[in-house]
Parts: C-alpha cells; structure tokens; sequence
C-alpha cells in the first residue's frame, strides 16, 4: 500500500477481503477424513531438490508422518485427520514441518478448511494452469473473498511465493471471519500493514507472537507453524493462554483524523473513534468497535460520517435523510463521504456510491480506481481522472491526488503542480504555482503542503479558514469553514471557523489526518 510495486506484492495479503454479503463462519465445512481427492503431485521432484517442497503423490493423509515431531504433531496430525493435509505431503510419509509454507498449498488448506469444494476449472490468475488439480481451489480462494491474489495487472496468483507471518494473520483473519481485536501489545506490529489482522489473531489466541513481546510479521511461515495456527482456528487443539491485560492506549493519540462540516472525527491509537463538535443529527455519537479509516461528510451541511472498520466492512452514522448513512455490505479499502451521499472503493478496486442520486452522483462508473473524491470524480488504475454525474468537465493528463468538497475540485498531477476546476465563485480555481506534495479541498477554499513543508490556501476567506498558519506541516485536511494540519512536530493545529468548537484541536500527537 506505500509504493505500487509493494502494493502489488502484498494485495493478495492486505487489499483484499471477504466476499460481499458472505460470513466465513456460515461457510465453514470441515472436510471428511481420508477423503480421496486425487489429482498430481502438488510439486515436482525438482522443485524440491531447489528447496522446494515435494509432493508425493498417494502419500495419503494419515495423521502420521516421519517427521512431524515437536510442538506442532498434534495439530499436524489432527488435520491429517480431518483430511486437510491430503495430496500436500513433501514425501513418502513426509511432512516437512520446517519447510516455508507457500501460496498454492495455502490455497488447498484453507478451502478445505472453510468451504470445502473447489471451484471450477478455469482460473482468473493468469499464473495458474487450469488442468493443474490445486488450481480450483485458489480461484475457490478469491471467490470468496479471501484472496484477490498477488497482483492486479495482470492477475497472477503467485503461487511459489512464501506466506510471512504478517499475510497468515490477514488470510487466517478473513478466512474465519474473526472479531476485531484490540492492541496486542507486540513491540514490532505498529504501523505493519497488517498490524488490524495481526492484533485480532491475537484476540482471538490464535497466536501468541514468536517471542516475548514480539510477532516477528514479516518472518515466514513454516508448514508447521501453519498447521498450528489453523488447527488452533478450527479448536481442533487447544489455543494458547490470553494475557492478563491488554497495553493502555496512549491518551491524546489518534491515527487518524478527519474534519466535516461542523464536526470532527479521530481514530485513536487503540482503533475505537472520537467525535467532537456540532451533534444535532448525531455526527459525533462514534460508533463502537474498531476502525482504520474515517470519513466526515463534507461540504456545506455535511452532517454525517463513515469509517472502515478493521475487518473491512463499513459503518455510516449522523444524518441520513438521503440514505447516505445507510452502507452497503461487503468489503471496501476507501471510504469518502459529501452532504447528501457517500462513495467507497471495493477490494476488487471497484466504486459504489450510495444516498442521494439527484444529479447520478451514485451512478458509477466502471473500471478500477485507486482513490475517488468526495464528489463525483475518481483516478483510475492508469492515473488519470474520471468524472461522473452533474461534473461535465474532466481534465486530461495523470494525476496522483484528487479532492473535491461539494463546490470545487482539485487534482494534484504527477509533476507535483495542481489543477483546480468546477465553481470559481470565490477563485477556488486560481490556483498557486509551484509544487506540491499534498492538497485538500473545503467548502469553497482549498489549501496545498508545498514541498518546503509549509501551507499555502487560497478562495473563500470568510471565517479566516485560508490563513494558513505558519509553521511546517506534513499533513492537511479542510473541512466547510475551517482546516487542521499536523506539524512536523506531530501536533494539530486548527483554523477557521469553530462556533461549535471544531477548531479546537486535541491535544497530543498525531501522525495522520
């Protein structure tokens, strides 16, 4: 998720969720013991005298192997006994528990553990060969949700990749449907993209980390290994005790932040969400739980908010006169909310808006899109933008940021200079020159974070929210009359107008907003 080539890596393991609609506990089926699957060797001779795990086909799955000794025989053998481990074998009654776990066995594992039945033939990975046996049950993997493979473009699978402990926590998690847990308290998770998936395995005793204090996310996982952690999921053993206590979350520390129209809202350290500010339709009444993005509706009377929470399912609350507060189900990665409606980004990329749709500003269009505006307009896998609904003019070119609320739209373009079109009322459009690293857009102004660190606005100045403070900044957000930023420091500073106190920043510090 920071570059596109580790993006690109690690989407099967940190973009994708479940399928829409579909609870991994409805679906789990163990299979039958001794179950006869069939089928050629899983790997090749070769492969295993490179380091890579053999298959012998016909070993069978007995539960009883040469070399499955230590702490991880009894889950080994308990799903040999449910018939998991069949046709996966490294040998002739060879389990190799100290050999990387890979892709394409995970695939096998996890169905059988959780659906059962592999899909049909043909295959959307482009790396995947139909008529090998094991491939039915990676694309049963993506059909449900839990993979959308390793890459988008083309759609490949990676099969020969190694599992690391980090991308085990986020399939076991999505696999299983896990509740959402708090903070572990693992001394080297935090900011790990899948520290949400690492902390609910956790929740759930699933594991215990790799050592005192530590889960060691990105050492990979062996065959042993992974047949204790799904033994554990299955309670075909016994999961490992729970800790006393959870770590305190740090007071005054948020994630994340965002600003609305005459409400604000945070994501703190240990994921939970604080609101404060206006609260007449119940905008700043967060929900419970635990999240890792958060939306406020923008724009003028944008009196609602949304967040994703960390199994990937979004919650809406406030003002939904429009139905804008009402989220679909299924699993998304981004969420943007305006006054009268709200749009979000699927785990297969794609775009669905819902509430108000008097100017077709929920008719979306298709394709896959890496970040979408508050308004009507999204930027495509190719980087440049599309628009849609009452929004007739779209500028050409690539462009890496979008924003837009409610009057106004600004993109910031590959040569870091930015372009603003739509409503030109308060000279929302005039935009400065220079380069930029971020930008933001409000009800009618909009402010940049120059590459020297320092902010410039510009348009409508009413309630004094285009007077930028002075100061560095790494980050920036504009809500109806007024903005926040972070300072290179790590605190926020508020501007603008605050009749209902949103411009009275929390204290503490932040690293996003």
């Amino acid at each position: 998720m920071e570059t596109a080539l580790w993006q690109g890596y690690f989407c099967g393991y940190d973009c994708e969720k479940h399928e829409p609609g579909v609870s991994a506990s409805s679906r789990i089926r163990r299979p039958r013991a001794g179950r006869v699957r069939g089928g050629a060797a899983l790997w090749t001779a070769a492969a295993a005298a490179a380091g890579v795990l053999a298959l012998a086909a016909g070993a069978g799955a007995q539960g009883v192997y040469t070399d499955d000794g230590g702490v991880h025989e009894p889950a080994i053998e308990a799903l040999a006994g449910e018939g998991i481990l069949e046709d996966t074998e490294c040998g002739e009654g060879r389990f190799c528990p100290d050999e990387p776990f890979l892709r394409r066995v995970m695939g096998v594992w996890l169905i059988r553990a959780v659906d059962e039945s592999p899909s049909a033939a043909d295959t959307r990975f482009t790396d995947l060969d139909p008529a090998v046996w094991w491939t039915p049950y990676a694309e049963r993997l993506a059909e449900l949700g839990i993979t959308q493979g390793c890459s988008a473009a083309p759609v490949r699978y990676c099969p020969d990749q190694p599992v690391t402990r980090g991308q085990m926590a986020a399939f076991l998690t999505r696999a299983f449907d896990l509740e959402d847990g708090p903070p572990a308290g693992f001394t080297d998770t935090s900011g790990h993209r899948h520290a949400a998936a690492i902390d609910t395995l956790a929740a759930a005793r699933i594991t215990a980390g790799c050592s005192e204090g530590r889960y060691c996310p990105d050492q990979p996982v062996t065959r042993g290994q992974m047949a204790t952690f799904l033994a554990r999921a299955l309670g075909l053993t016994a999961r490992p005790e729970a800790p006393e206590s959870n770590p305190a979350p740090s007071e005054g520390r948020f994630t994340a932040i965002s600003v609305g129209y005459e409400h604000s809202c945070g994501i703190r350290t240990d994921k939970t969400i604080t609101c404060w500010g206006d609260n007449r339709y119940g905008q700043a009444e967060a929900p419970t739980g635990h999240f890792t993005t958060i939306a406020t509706g923008g724009g003028y009377f944008g009196s609602h908010s949304c967040g994703i929470r960390t199994n990937g399912t979004v919650t809406c609350w406030g003002w939904n006169e429009y139905g804008q507060a009402e989220a679909p189900t299924g699993h998304f990665t981004t969420i943007t909310t305006e006054p009268f409606h709200s749009c979000g980004i699927r785990t297969d990329k794609t775009i669905t808006c819902w509430g108000n749709n008097e100017y077709k500003q929920t008719d979306t269009p298709t394709g896959q899109f890496i970040t979408i505006t508050e308004g009507f307009c999204g930027i495509l896998t190719n980087k440049s933008i599309t628009c849609w609904g009452d929004n007739r003019y779209t500028p050409t070119g690539q462009f890496t940021t979008i924003t837009t609320r409610y009057s106004h739209f600004c993109g910031l373009r590959t040569n870091e200079t930015i372009t603003c079109w739509s409503t030109t009322d308060f000279k929302q459009t005039d935009t400065p020159t220079g380069q930029f690293t971020t930008i933001t857009t409000g009800y009618e102004h909009s402010c940049g974070i120059r590459t020297n660190e320092t902010i410039t606005c510009w348009g409508n100045n009413w309630h004094g929210q285009a007077d930028a403070p002075t100061g560095q900044f790494t980050t920036i957000t504009a809500g109806n009359n007024h903005s926040c930023g972070i300072r290179t420091n790590e605190t926020i500073t508020c501007w603008g107008w605050n009749e209902y106190g949103q411009a009275d920043a929390p204290t503490g510090q932040f690293t996003t907003i």
